[in-house]
């Protein structure tokens, strides 16, 4: 069994580990935590997807979203991952991959992701909502959802000669 205790004095912090002795040992190194974990706040990032609203026609069997993540703090993001997160899968089917991994996004810089969605007959005259999402380990979750419209195909004539 491995207890640590953590005694914490601004960045610095004083390790004791026992392994099921009677007295913890105590380590001589104090462990140090750096960057905008250590502080408990996590980056700001900006997300925002276009076209926000769509609309296709019923023979239309594509279509595209851009995400962009702009970083908003002062220092770089540290690793983000833009992933397309809900879709209504019975609908749409997603061509390429899931998620993209940035290794870091400067300050006041974006990120930008497309995502590419197969339209399936099932969409027709329905309106689906996708959720895209930002996140990464050192940067706070955000999302946005945009909306696909497919109209339905027209209805057939009535036929003039019914019988």
């Amino acid at each position: 069994m491995l207890v640590a205790g953590v005694a914490a004095t601004s960045l610095a912090l004083t390790v004791f580990v026992s392994t099921g002795g009677a007295e913890p040992s105590r380590s001589s190194s104090p462990v140090n935590i750096s960057g905008a974990h250590a502080a408990g706040s996590l980056h700001v990032v900006r997300v925002e997807a276009r076209p926000k609203r769509e609309t296709l026609d019923p023979g239309d069997k594509r279509v595209s979203y851009r995400l962009y993540t702009t970083n908003m703090d002062k220092e770089p993001s540290g690793v983000v991952r833009l992933c397309a997160r809900k879709w209504p899968h019975g609908r749409l089917r997603l061509l390429g991959e899931r998620c993209e991994a940035f290794a870091s996004v400067d300050p006041g810089e974006s990120a930008l992701r497309l995502f590419k969605f197969r339209v399936l007959d099932r969409a027709r005259g329905k309106l689906s909502e996708i959720r895209l999402r930002a996140r990464g380990p050192e940067v706070q979750p955000a999302a946005t959802t945009v909306v696909l419209k497919v109209r339905r195909r027209p209805a057939p004539p009535p036929d003039p000669y019914p019988y």
